[in-house]
């Protein structure tokens, strides 16, 4: 018999994202639900504030489903299409919980930057979030995603030194690796069968070889100390880009560091550090002047959001380093967009 409701009708609303605590839960989008259906299903499934980009998402067509097991969660999502979000200082500030989370590429690829650390992951690798810092995610095709969130204070328990590890890809490199990738992907496939004494018992599991893997990386020296503490630096500096008054003193003061080996740090990446912060900021003021959600915002207020204090120098720092002016950058963005 031919159903006989009308499109609309037809059609899932944010109502259709519903959560239970004790069994998968699944809510199928399609590209006329409005952007706030994918902002809550991901904010309400990790638990982690979100923003998603919903002009960028005319032919997404997904799916997200969570499971909670103990103060753990288990965040499944994937679809065709490109989908873009990000955890603003904003949304960092709104999150209650304090996370490490295991992002798994199960199928395609994805780009994220987490505290200022570029990552690019394809099928099979995983790497470590933390919600304490902003976060972006940009994929442009088919994918399926895993997200293992486990309170940090637990992480930090079984391995001290996990949080030197966001942001940091890993795939099949070395043999504890491979085998803890070969054991999330039999995680994303059965864990949502198993019933509940039996998923804690894995997610339990899970933790523990993760802080395994991850001390055996630490003592292959794949990471060194010096990379360490720039990734730590440069997730503090993206999580302060907003505050006028951030120099390199207090970076280093708050990073228990001497500004000389501040300095020294950055200079060995080919940088500096007033010019990292300065590009940051220019990059962040850029993808607001291009969001479509952000065009009633005026120059100032999106300069002000991000540091910048002096409209003037903002305009001069802007256009010495992009050719342009912040005003030419904008209108050009909005006539590609029509």
């Amino acid at each position: 018999m031919i159903d006989a409701r009308t499109e609309a009708e037809a059609r899932p609303t944010i109502q259709d994202v519903r959560y239970d605590a004790s069994m998968w839960t699944c809510a199928t989008f399609d590209p006329l639900l409005p952007a706030e259906g994918w902002t809550h299903a991901l904010t309400t499934h990790t638990e982690h504030p979100w923003r998603m980009d919903h002009a960028a998402m005319e032919a997404f067509v997904g799916f997200s489903r969570c499971r909670a097991i103990d103060d753990m969660r288990v965040v499944a999502f994937g679809g065709e299409g490109e989908l873009n979000g990000e955890r603003t200082r904003a949304e960092v500030e709104r999150t209650d919980r304090q996370d490490l989370s295991i992002v798994y590429a199960a199928e395609g690829e994805m780009n994220l930057t987490v505290g200022g650390r570029d990552v690019r992951l394809t099928r099979g690798m995983f790497t470590l979030t933390d919600s304490s810092l902003p976060m972006t995610l940009e994929i442009p095709g088919g994918f399926r995603q895993i997200d293992l969130i486990f309170p940090k204070s637990r992480v930090l328990g079984l391995f001290k030194f996990a949080e030197e590890f966001v942001g940091i890809p890993f795939g099949r490199d070395e043999g504890l690796l491979a085998f803890f990738i070969d054991h999330l992907d039999t995680v994303q496939h059965h864990l949502g069968s198993l019933p509940a004494h039996h998923a804690d018992a894995v997610m339990r599991l899970t933790l523990e070889l993760l802080a395994t893997t991850l001390g055996s990386v630490d003592g292959n020296r794949v990471v060194t100390p010096r990379d360490r503490m720039l990734a730590r630096l440069k997730g503090f500096i993206e999580a302060n880009l907003g505050n006028p008054d951030l120099d390199i003193g207090e970076i280093a003061e708050r990073n228990r560091i001497n500004v000389r080996y501040l300095h020294k740090l950055f200079a060995d990446h080919g940088t500096s550090v007033g010019a990292w912060v300065r590009r940051r900021r220019l990059e962040m003021c850029c993808r607001d002047f291009e969001a479509p959600s952000l065009a009633n915002r005026t120059l100032t207020e999106i300069a002000f959001r991000w540091g910048f204090n002096d409209m003037s120098h903002f305009s001069k720092t802007f256009k010495r380093e992009l050719g342009v002016s912040p005003r030419e950058y904008r209108d050009r963005k909005k006539h590609r967009a029509h």
